[in-house]
């Protein structure tokens, strides 16, 4: 919703730019054309984030992470991971899923930012990955994976 808000206060202050300069230049006496014209985007935009951005997460389970919606489709088994931990991706901080393979997942959610992209629980979240990460996982070192 936050990077909704955003893109609509932008395309927003924009339109309120030209409805302002016109609407002036015109000698308009209606208050609420240039408030409309910077409200309209601003909520058209939270609302399109909102609904696009609903079906984005992980799901954790007993055999490992997997990501949803499943395009990329991304799964991690619980033996396959080496590390969770969090990284910082510009003004966000994601939770990355290190792979054996030397594949990095970042995962959609939870992630942690700022204004209205902060996630209280992000803490908490990270923290029952990684325990559920040490609970499942497999202790055995394969001495092939260090070389």
């Amino acid at each position: 919703m936050a990077r909704g808000v955003a893109t609509g206060a932008q395309a927003g202050a924009a339109l309120l730019v030209l409805v302002a300069i016109t609407h002036l230049a015109l000698g308009g006496a209606r208050w609420w054309v240039p408030v409309a014209a910077f409200g309209l985007p601003l909520l058209g935009g939270a609302a399109l984030g909102l609904s696009l951005a609903r079906d984005r997460g992980a799901d954790a389970d007993d055999l490992g992470i997997h990501r949803a919606p499943a395009s990329p489709p991304s799964f991690s088994p619980w033996r396959g991971i080496v590390d969770i931990r969090p990284e910082r991706r510009g003004p966000r901080i994601v939770v990355a899923v290190y792979l054996d393979t030397g594949a990095v997942h970042r995962l959609p959610a939870p992630y942690d930012g700022r204004l209205l992209a902060r996630d209280p629980d992000f803490e908490r979240k990270l923290f029952t990955l990684r325990n559920l990460w040490e609970t499942h996982r497999s202790w055995n070192v394969r001495p092939d994976r260090w070389r």
